[in-house]
């Protein structure tokens, strides 16, 4: 007879690590390019061993996209919120659209981390995109 257990909560501890980690990855992230979005700087700014970076990420590809995943995650909250289509919306159902899209594209282009994260995870940057392409985006990660 096998039995059956719940999957166990997070320690608060181990939650509040987490949620400094991506404190310090956000607060960095509007700061410096992407190059500079170390671990090493990221551990620095959180208080935290680089180590710990990796045991609760896996990598800075995990750490960026749960960062870019938050930010995506409170446009849903508040889209959630204001899901009512008012009559203004109905009357101009063009410009509802509009702004909820401008609101993604503030989050995505928060940043030229943010930026470089979302293509990214999209599949943009990857396979057969076009090398001038990618050769545009790391001019702007140097600004």
């Amino acid at each position: 007879m096998a039995i059956e257990t719940k999957p166990r909560k997070p320690q608060a501890r181990t939650a509040l690590t987490r949620a400094r980690i991506l404190e310090a990855a956000a607060h960095l992230s509007r700061k410096k390019s992407l190059e500079e979005m170390t671990a090493e700087a990221i551990a620095r700014e959180a208080g935290v061993a680089k180590g710990t970076i990796f045991a609760h990420f896996g990598d800075m590809d995990g750490l960026l996209s749960y960062l870019l995943l938050g930010e995506l995650q409170k446009l849903r909250q508040a889209a959630d919120k204001n899901d009512k289509l008012t009559a203004q919306d109905l009357a101009n159902p063009v410009a509802a659209l509009v702004s909820r899209m401008m609101a993604l594209i503030a989050v995505i282009t928060e940043s030229q981390t943010m930026l470089r994260v979302f293509l990214e995870n999209i599949g943009a940057t990857k396979g057969h995109c076009a090398p001038e392409f990618i050769e545009h985006l790391d001019a702007l990660d140097e600004k």
